[in-house]
């Protein structure tokens, strides 16, 4: 069989699993439609089922463009299959187009009020395990890579309006959600003024990115005060947008470094020793919080992430559950000054780890970076 012969019975394959794929996603719909009319207006239903089925549509067309790139390697064959890590990042994108028709109707009431916050999660979970089954299956190829950075801002962007939609952050809060388009349109603009652009390594890029997905998690869970939510969305847009900033000031040659020297690095730097003055700030917090509580879970919980934070042991990790823990305890507890002292210092150390003097007997992987050492099938 002659290389054209064998591409297009290649590209025939790509686009039968493609119709396959669409169909599937489509009886999806249709079945989430039938389960939100047991607790939600009809009417309500039928617009998430349009806007779910108009994302899902959309999306899928322009993987219908990408799919000559299903290859490894600068000129490797046209493989006629998905790899696991894009099947995966389909299911990603099928969760992406639930969770947006949540857009437009109002929120939902009882356990359907926790949809989107459980497709986002798992839109996340997906995230960390796509780049680890390609690796492992040895299909690597740039459309995974194209869709999994697709998936990634669209993500963001879905997570950021429903919070804003449902009331839980203020309107600035959405440029988070904005932060990689904006990017992109500032790289485009640089290239037709004949300019360089080129992105510098930056070692902040995957922790804040990781943290910003779990915040906006956190974010759509229900029943959450919006005293707390406007709090946490706020005080972490700032370094997640910042970063942008800076890798775009980096990009653009407007901030110089030394041959050898890694962006970011001097930061870096600082930033150990404020961990350091941030984890004893919060045993003191939690110190304060443990002595005003009665003896209940939430209490083991403050001592053992305290002793786990105050120590070093997997410090992000042990951040994020603290502030999910704090979340949940303050569903049904008053919002006092302790709490947001510790959701303050708690979002200092899931950005910035627990920094030097660290035993860090784990390794943190999780949001903070990727399974896998490459992306993606």
């Amino acid at each position: 069989m002659s290389k054209r012969a064998t591409r297009a019975s290649a590209y025939l394959g790509l686009r039968v699993r493609w119709a396959l794929f669409l169909l599937f996603g489509l009886l999806v719909i249709i079945a989430g439609r039938g389960l939100l009319t047991v607790g939600w207006p009809a009417a309500a239903a039928d617009s998430w089922a349009l806007l779910a089925t108009c994302v899902l549509v959309a999306q899928l067309a322009g993987l219908w463009f990408d799919l000559p790139r299903n290859f490894s390697g600068k000129k490797g064959k046209l493989l006629p299959g998905f790899g696991p890590g894009t099947w995966l990042s389909l299911l990603r994108m099928l969760a992406l187009s639930l969770m947006a028709g949540f857009l437009w109707p109002p929120r939902p009431a009882g356990w359907l009020a926790w949809l989107p916050f459980w497709l986002y999660l798992f839109f996340n979970l997906a995230d960390l395990a796509d780049g680890y089954a390609a690796r492992a299956c040895g299909m690597i190829t740039r459309l995974g890579e194209k869709l999994d950075l697709a998936l990634d801002g669209r993500g963001v962007l879905a997570a950021t309006l429903l919070a804003y939609h449902y009331g839980a952050v203020g309107w600035w809060f959405v440029v988070v959600g904005l932060a990689r388009y904006l990017f992109v349109l500032a790289a485009w603009v640089q290239s037709r003024l004949g300019r360089t652009f080129e992105l510098q390594v930056n070692p902040l890029r995957r922790p804040l990115a990781g943290a910003q997905m779990g915040i906006g998690v956190a974010l759509l869970a229900p029943q959450l005060p919006n005293a707390v939510t406007f709090f946490v969305a706020t005080f972490s847009m700032f370094p997640f947008v910042g970063n942008f900033v800076f890798d775009w000031l980096a990009a653009a040659g407007w901030l110089r470094f030394k041959k050898g020297a890694q962006p970011g690095g001097a930061w870096l730097a600082l930033s150990d020793w404020g961990s350091v003055f941030a984890r004893v700030a919060l045993a003191a917090f939690l110190t304060w919080r443990v002595l005003g509580a009665q003896a209940g879970v939430y209490v083991v919980l403050d001592v053992i992430l305290g002793l786990v934070l105050l120590f070093g042991l997997a410090g992000r990790t042990a951040a994020f559950a603290l502030l999910v823990e704090t979340g949940f305890r303050l569903q049904n507890e008053p919002v006092q000054a302790r709490d947001f002292a510790i959701l303050f210092v708690g979002l200092i150390l899931l950005y910035l780890g627990t920094g030097t003097f660290s035993l860090r007997p784990l390794k943190e992987g999780g949001i903070f970076q990727h399974w896998g050492i490459r992306r993606r099938a």
